[in-house]
């Protein structure tokens, strides 16, 4: 018998209507929130939890969606359940190869490639009624990394104050610590990206997100932000800001009001640390 394709279950993926209460429930169980990402090719929302090296994923149709998704359909047809399994196989050309002697068929022949890996859909009617991913994972999230991910624990979230805010009480990971000097919205030329305090936050998160991918990370890394600001005045569309990019995987975080920043005009700087 030749050497197995799969290597194990990558996650479970559930077509929900309302992740977030969804999650919520979760939580009890032991899982905390690992990511979340719009997918916005396919007007869906991507919740990933995790605990004790297992993965779920909660899809939920996006709000502003122009015509009805996978999602809906499904949620139409079947209600809230078990959409699909994604299974990690040690390579994608093997699987295809497998895929096909075993008679299934493929929905589209073509990978696609996201963040975590190249990856193809069996069709579930060729498949006794499964919808299956098949995932080669990139190097950098094999299943050792990917165990490692599910270490980042919430402590706290039932202290006061906390609740819809974008940051939670307490974070804790497993893995190397990057700390990142203050950032601001200081670009090439000298001068700050943007006059109010919003746009140069925006720059500072843009500017994050590219010593993250550097270093092989990403915002879910993160596990503390401090802001240095001048002035309260602007302050709270900065909240936006960190959705845009924490989605829902919020960080600790601590905001310090200062006299003065280094460098003029500069409104908002802002340090982190991420571990890996």
């Amino acid at each position: 018998m030749s050497d197995p394709v799969v290597k194990r279950i990558e996650h479970i993926s559930i077509a929900v209507r309302d992740a977030d209460k969804v999650k919520r429930a979760y939580h009890y169980l032991g899982f905390e929130p690992l990511w979340t990402e719009d997918l916005w090719d396919q007007g869906l929302r991507s919740h990933v939890i995790g605990a004790n090296n297992m993965m779920i994923e909660f899809i939920e149709s996006l709000p502003d969606r122009e015509a009805p998704t996978t999602v809906d359909r499904f949620l139409e047809r079947r209600g809230e359940g078990v959409h699909h399994i994604c299974l990690e196989v040690t390579s994608l050309d093997a699987a295809r190869r497998a895929v096909e002697a075993a008679g299934f068929e493929l929905v589209n022949p073509t990978p696609t490639i996201d963040g975590r890996g190249k990856r193809v859909f069996v069709r579930p009617d060729s498949s006794h009624g499964v919808l299956m991913g098949l995932v080669e994972l990139h190097r950098s999230e094999t299943a050792e990394s990917s165990a490692n991910a599910t270490t980042r624990r919430v402590f706290g979230l039932d202290q006061a104050g906390f609740a819809d805010k974008t940051f939670v009480p307490a974070v804790s990971r497993r893995g190397d610590i990057l700390c990142v000097s203050g950032l601001n919205a200081i670009g090439s030329g000298g001068r700050v990206e943007a006059e109010d305090i919003v746009g140069q936050a925006r720059c500072i998160f843009r500017k994050l997100g590219e010593i993250l991918a550097e270093a092989g990370a990403t915002f879910d890394n993160v596990v503390k932000t401090t802001d240095f600001i001048v002035s309260r005045e602007g302050y709270r569309g900065v909240a936006d800001v960190r959705r845009e990019f924490f989605g829902t995987t919020f960080p600790a975080a601590t905001g310090v009001v200062v006299k003065e920043l280094l460098g003029q005009g500069v409104l908002i700087e802002m340090e982190a640390i991420a571990v890996m």
